[in-house]
């Protein structure tokens, strides 16, 4: 779990390296032709197999790659990356890691003001892993699934390439047997245009 707050530390520095200026700018805003978006934040998902489980904290990162159709409107595919700890489906004791993945396709329209909403639709996977009694990591739950999402946020350009955001989205993803995973993300993005 270190390592993953170190890559998320330097992540959020290098994103607002690039778009400092963002809060203070009412520069140009071209959504125009191909995009690249990296976004990390932190997320709490909840998991629900027989029955539902405390949420785990943890840390998500997205990456996308796209087009921006028109100034309001983009679409654009995707990976997305979460990884949390706490207590497991399998019910055993000591903390199980959750990892949730997926593709996505989506798009996002944006009003003038530079609020935004998204909606998307993927593949996910769904790996827990729970420490076993000889103290093995061994996966107790993996399933493969459909996911679909919503997300609100604000954008601001810092300039003609580079926008940020803040967000918050609901993503809830669907398995066989009844598995259900729903995470909630609050988080910073930065795009390139």
């Amino acid at each position: 779990m270190h390592s993953r707050s170190i890559i998320a530390g330097l992540a959020a520095l290098i994103i607002l390296s690039m778009t400092g200026q963002a809060f203070a700018l009412d520069a140009y805003k071209d959504r125009r032709g191909f995009l690249l978006r990296v976004g990390i934040g932190g997320t709490s998902s909840q998991a629900c197999g027989k029955s539902c489980i405390d949420r785990h904290l943890g840390l998500g990162l997205r990456l996308h790659a796209g087009v921006g159709l028109n100034q309001n409107t983009t679409a654009d595919f995707g990976v997305r990356l979460t990884g949390s700890s706490g207590d497991g489906l399998a019910g055993l004791p000591g903390d199980a890691e959750r990892n949730i993945s997926g593709l996505f396709v989506g798009g996002n329209y944006y009003t003038d003001s530079g609020a935004y909403v998204r909606a998307s639709i993927g593949l996910s996977n769904f790996e827990e892993i729970q420490p076993s009694a000889l103290n093995l990591n061994t996966p107790t739950v993996k399933e493969t699934g459909l996911a679909y999402g919503v997300e609100a946020g604000f954008e601001m350009f810092a300039n003609a390439d580079w926008a940020v955001a803040i967000s918050v989205d609901l993503a809830v993803h669907e398995y066989d047997d009844g598995l259900s995973a729903k995470l909630l993300t609050f988080g910073i993005t930065g795009t390139h245009y």
